[in-house]
């Protein structure tokens, strides 16, 4: 089985083009692209949105074996009784994980004037937050001519462009250890 835990589509339309996606879950209401869903769901795709921690807490509980989980825009924390489900979990983070971690690291990277910034490809192995082997790292210089809205699609196109790339190389059961950092 795969999921999709998050909200950033391009990652999910390229999951969806290399891999068959069984489930996707969503923070309410923050993965706007409805053709993608419609599209999906009407593919046999399971679609759930959960509001709080609690309901996500909740299908876990519900949940099997899970092959691969895809991690894009997902804001709760991963518990141990979820990573212990999965064969494999992967985050796509918009930041450079030895520079910027948490939750808003394009900001992070602009304020602290950093010349580059990118995307990073890693392993969910615990519960602590962006840790975990890298599998994959692209960076970009950051534009400060532009505004924050457009450096922040810049990470998220660069983001469905990795995500192409690494779901072209790996099926659900063949992903790297990764690299720690």
């Amino acid at each position: 089985m795969i999921v999709f835990l998050g909200t950033f589509d391009g990652v999910l339309e390229a999951l969806a083009e290399y891999m068959h996606v069984d489930q996707v879950v969503s923070q309410q209401g923050k993965l706007r692209n409805a053709k993608l869903q419609w599209r999906l769901q009407n593919s046999g795709v399971q679609w759930g949105d959960v509001g709080n921690r609690a309901e996500f807490d909740q299908w876990v509980e519900r949940q099997g074996r899970i092959d691969l989980c895809v991690v894009a825009g997902f804001s709760y924390i991963l518990r141990q009784p979820f990573l212990d489900k999965c064969g494999c979990v992967i985050n796509f983070h918009p930041g450079l994980l030895h520079q910027c971690r948490g939750p808003q690291p394009v900001a992070a990277a602009i304020l602290s004037g950093h010349a580059e910034y990118g995307v990073s490809v890693h392993r969910i192995d615990s519960e602590a937050i962006d840790a975990g082997p890298i599998i994959e790292t692209r960076t970009m210089p950051i534009d400060y001519n532009k505004t924050y809205a457009r450096n922040y699609q810049a990470i998220k196109s660069a983001m469905a462009g990795l995500a192409g790339d690494l779901f072209a190389r790996h099926g659900a059961n063949d992903w790297p250890q990764g690299e720690n950092w």
